[in-house]
């Protein structure tokens, strides 16, 4: 276990933190984290616009087989805290429930794809990376 690191992610970066995790074997913490993001994704093959900047881009089925490679099966539970929110419009909680299971986990109802009030777990998050 690589010490001093631990990895954040939500949405798609708790995707890319599950596969770095098992990989690098560090802990990390994911919220509302995109199980299967290559099936999700799928979906939006074609142009898209950024959210952020407004650029377009083609999301194209490489992109698709490129991420397929980072889909890996949960093999070290200890690595993980998983942080869900029932209000997650963007996501079912319920895949990262299943995907994620003997995982440490908190799960809130309500809430939303951000997870809201996440600074409530601040010192809680800060101890488990082991920086508290």
């Amino acid at each position: 276990l690589a010490s001093g690191i631990c990895l954040f992610g939500s949405s798609l970066g708790g995707f890319y933190a599950n596969y770095l995790a098992h990989r690098y074997e560090l802990n990390s913490i994911v919220l509302n984290p995109a199980v299967g993001a290559p099936d999700l994704i799928q979906a939006h093959l074609g142009e898209q616009t950024n959210y952020h900047t407004g650029e377009r881009y083609l999301l194209t089925s490489e992109h698709i087989s490129q991420l397929r490679v980072l889909d890996v099966p949960l093999s070290r539970p200890d690595l993980f805290w998983l942080m869900l929110q029932k209000g997650d419009d963007t996501l079912d909680y319920q895949n990262a429930l299943n995907y994620y299971q003997k995982v440490k986990t908190s799960l809130e109802e309500g809430g939303s794809h951000s997870f809201d009030g996440f600074e409530r777990y601040l010192d809680k998050v800060l101890a488990f990376a082991n920086i508290r």
